[in-house]
């Protein structure tokens, strides 16, 4: 965390201050390479990443993840969808998720729980 410093990159995403001129510098790029170029180069990278995931597997045997969607890319765009599995219960995924309880005065409470299956 030291060593990162602002302006902080999140998902790929910029931040704001430098979302404007950034604009017309993307702008600037599809128009010189292609929106078709872009299009085949995301495919591509879809059908790896699908490829790999899906040959995952835990030291039992049993698949890493499960890939919600389309196997292949005919039928979807860039974006993968996907549950991390529990390696003990095959089917059964894994993850964070958060809670909201309310307290006794009826606040809400916002509390991350691990789920194992």
């Amino acid at each position: 965390m030291a060593k990162l410093c602002r302006p902080w990159y999140s998902g790929g995403t910029i931040t704001f201050s430098l979302g404007i001129p950034a604009v017309g510098i993307g702008l600037d790029h599809i128009s010189s390479v292609g929106v078709e170029i872009i299009h085949t180069r995301v495919m591509c990278l879809t059908g790896w990443l699908l490829e790999a995931l899906g040959a995952l597997r835990h030291g039992n045997g049993a698949p890493v993840v499960r890939i919600c969607g389309p196997a292949g890319t005919d039928s979807r765009g860039g974006t993968i969808a996907m549950n991390f599995l529990d390696p003990l219960q095959p089917g059964r995924a894994r993850g964070r998720h958060r809670l909201l309880q309310r307290d006794d005065g009826g606040r809400l409470k916002d509390r991350e729980r691990f789920r194992s299956g």
